[in-house]
C-alpha cells in the first residue's frame, strides 16, 4: 500500500510541476512580445472588410475528415 501511495504522490508531483513549468514560460513569452510592433504589424497587413460578410461559410463539413481535436472544438 505504502508503494502505490509514493507512485501517486510522485505523479502528482510530476503533474504540477510540468503545469507550474508551462505557465511560467507562457508568462515569460508573454511578457517579451512587444505589443505595439504587433499593433502596427496587424494594422498594416490586415484590412477591415465589413462589404462582403456573406463570402464566409460556417458549414462544419465531411465529418469524417475531422480529427478528434477538430471535433470537440479546437
Amino acid at each position: 500500500m505504502k508503494n502505490t501511495n509514493n507512485k501517486l504522490v510522485k505523479r502528482i508531483v510530476i503533474g504540477l510541476s510540468i503545469l507550474s513549468i508551462v505557465g511560467i514560460v507562457s508568462q515569460q513569452v508573454e511578457s517579451s512580445l512587444d505589443k505595439e510592433a504587433i499593433k502596427d504589424y496587424v494594422q498594416t497587413n490586415f484590412k477591415e472588410d465589413n462589404e462582403n460578410d456573406e463570402h464566409i461559410n460556417f458549414e462544419i463539413g465531411d465529418r469524417s475528415e475531422d480529427s478528434f481535436l477538430e471535433y470537440i472544438g479546437f
